[in-house]
């Protein structure tokens, strides 16, 4: 059966490919129209996990934003030899009001 299949396919190659590229561009047309259709969050109230999100977000006081992340580099040699790269460190995090941050060590 799969050799009368590929019979047929090698046969009728260009015709498989026509349909294929027909196939995507329709496939491509459609996703780009329903897109606006698509509900696009992971928090919809009733459900357990957003239910867990705010039951964590009351006791602990976070789950609700996603963390900051502060990325340093500097193109010639280690972050760590920058000098005042500490004290910009702990400048950025006393300026984020939130009670429970790590501290520096």
């Amino acid at each position: 059966m799969l050799a009368a299949l590929a019979r047929f396919a090698v046969r009728r190659r260009w015709t498989i490919v026509v349909i294929w590229l027909v196939l995507t561009v329709l496939g491509g047309a459609a996703a780009g129209r329903l897109s606006h259709r698509w509900f696009q969050s992971f928090s919809i109230p009733g459900y357990s996990a957003y239910e867990a999100n705010q039951r964590a977000l009351e006791k602990f006081g976070n789950g609700e934003q996603a963390p900051m992340v502060a990325v340093l580099t500097s193109p010639d040699r280690d972050i760590t030899t920058v000098p005042g790269v500490e004290d910009a460190i702990k400048a950025a995090v006393a300026a984020v009001p939130s009670p429970s941050l790590p501290t520096l060590v």
